[in-house]
């Protein structure tokens, strides 16, 4: 049985919408990784004692072309600049991945 590759489809998340100013700066997120990523991911942001470290590694693994160090950089900066940014960012990441697995079901139609 020949192998399947699944595309990794990325989607942007513009900062724009966050704050115009950032004019067309975004952060393209990996919509459909796997669950068994997926929940990774969800449990070290859902850790009762945060480490910091493995968050931005788990980021990395949904921001394209980003590495664990830039975003550990990103949360130093927007921490003391723009406090609101991160969390924004953290829910709009989550956010296309959820609206992207809605519109893969709406796109079946019921039999």
């Amino acid at each position: 049985m020949p192998r399947l590759d699944f595309p990794k489809v990325l989607h942007p998340v513009n900062l724009s919408d966050y704050l115009p100013a950032f004019g067309a700066q975004a952060v393209s997120v990996w919509v459909n990784p796997p669950v068994a990523t997926l929940r990774q991911i969800i449990d070290v942001l859902q850790a009762d004692i945060p480490d910091n470290q493995a968050i931005f590694a788990a980021l990395a693994d949904l921001w394209d072309g980003w590495t664990a160090d830039e975003i550990g950089d990103l949360f130093a900066e927007s921490t003391s600049r723009e406090p609101d940014l991160w969390n924004w960012l953290i829910e709009s990441t989550f956010s296309a991945i959820n609206e992207y697995r809605d519109e893969r079901k709406k796109a079946f139609k019921a039999r």
